[in-house]
């Protein structure tokens, strides 16, 4: 993962940030996880707000975002990576919070501190990579996208022997994952009835290519 490629996936870099948070925002329009932390008026806009920030900070913590980019050039698939070392930069996180706090506002920010808890007592205690979004834009939904994003990152990250955790919005969403080896450690309830699934994939898996149903 050099560079890009026509119909590829490459890593994305700060000029890239504009057009991820545009692409995030669209495909997450409707999900049930962000809709607890951000709703409301001019929704559209703010969740774009919350992902752009997002995106800068994972990127300045550390992690990566791996883009899919078409045959034209325009990117229709992005998976955002936070790092191992991400935890406890706080500088990074106060640089970003601001912008954060704004897009989330006073209900969303109440929800995230009454629901902080659920998503961190899942999460593995050593190092991880930790896998905070995964989107394909609608327009090229079932070409294989969401799989090359994940295989490719995952083949380096098993070539560290390093762990990789996410939460998946329900248990169609976690069917995807786990034909990457992922398994699922817990469960907790969003409101108003989202069920999120903790998934934990262990080191050194070797045999990380999708297994088809």
């Amino acid at each position: 993962m050099a560079g890009f490629m026509a119909g590829g996936t490459g890593p994305a870099s700060t000029a890239d940030i504009p057009e991820i948070a545009g692409l995030l925002a669209r495909a997450f329009d409707d999900d049930p996880e962000l809709r607890a932390f951000v709703d409301g008026q001019e929704r559209q806009k703010r969740l774009r707000s919350y992902l752009q920030a997002e995106a800068c900070l994972t990127l300045d913590t550390g992690g990566v975002i791996d883009l899919y980019r078409d045959t034209d050039g325009q990117a229709v698939g992005a998976a955002v990576w936070e790092a191992p070392s991400a935890r406890g930069m706080l500088l990074q996180t106060v640089r970003y919070g601001p912008a954060m706090l704004a897009a989330v506002g006073l209900r969303g920010l109440l929800n995230w501190l009454t629901y902080r808890s659920d998503f961190k007592r899942f999460q593995p205690a050593r190092p991880h990579w930790h896998l905070v979004r995964l989107a394909t834009d609608a327009s090229a939904r079932g070409q294989g996208i969401a799989t090359a994003l994940l295989r490719d990152r995952l083949d380096m990250i098993d070539q560290a022997g390093g762990i990789v955790h996410l939460e998946a919005s329900g248990p169609s969403s976690a069917r995807l994952y786990e034909r990457f080896g992922f398994a699922a450690v817990g469960e907790f309830t969003l409101p108003p009835d989202t069920v999120i699934v903790a998934m934990t994939r262990p080191a050194h898996q070797h045999a990380i290519t999708a297994r088809h149903p």
